[in-house]
């Protein structure tokens, strides 16, 4: 059997794609939010407003403690942009958005 060189738990990006496929829009965006800014879940999910900047996403990390500043890209704002109008139908429980 040959032996992966990848990280454990890591997605390669067809196996992300038929995640996607099968998801809801509430899971796409999840997804797409964990994938662009590879934060742990614990993080991810205590992510509110107060934490989006207009150059940056800012939190503390679970793990360390440390606070840690993401850059937008286009596709990190978009998928925001999707989870917050999610939040605003309900789609999202608090604290996320």
């Amino acid at each position: 059997m040959e032996r992966s060189h990848r990280k454990s738990g890591s997605l390669e990006d067809a196996e992300l794609e038929a995640l996607r496929r099968v998801a809801n829009e509430r899971i796409k965006a999840i997804i797409d939010i964990a994938y662009l800014t590879a934060l742990r879940k614990g993080d991810l999910l205590n992510l509110r407003l107060s934490d989006l900047y207009d150059d940056w996403i800012q939190c503390r990390v679970g793990k360390t403690g440390q606070e840690v500043r993401i850059g937008w890209s286009d596709a990190l704002r978009e998928a925001v942009s999707r989870a917050r109008k999610l939040a605003r139908r309900g789609g999202f429980e608090p604290p996320t958005f």
